[in-house]
């Protein structure tokens, strides 16, 4: 159950960094992740719907 919420706080640090204009370079390197997987965090992010507050 933690892991699960620390990957979901992991993505959307990623998102936020790529909507700064973080290089996704930069980001693999921080993270370790490869640029497929930041490619499909960021793309899933544009594809979920808003949260409601």
């Amino acid at each position: 159950m933690a892991l699960r919420i620390l990957r979901q706080e992991l993505a959307v640090a990623i998102r936020q960094a790529d909507s700064d204009g973080v290089a996704q370079k930069d980001i693999c390197e921080a993270t370790g992740y490869t640029r497929q997987q930041v490619r499909r965090i960021v793309l899933a992010g544009e594809t979920e719907p808003a949260a409601e507050s």
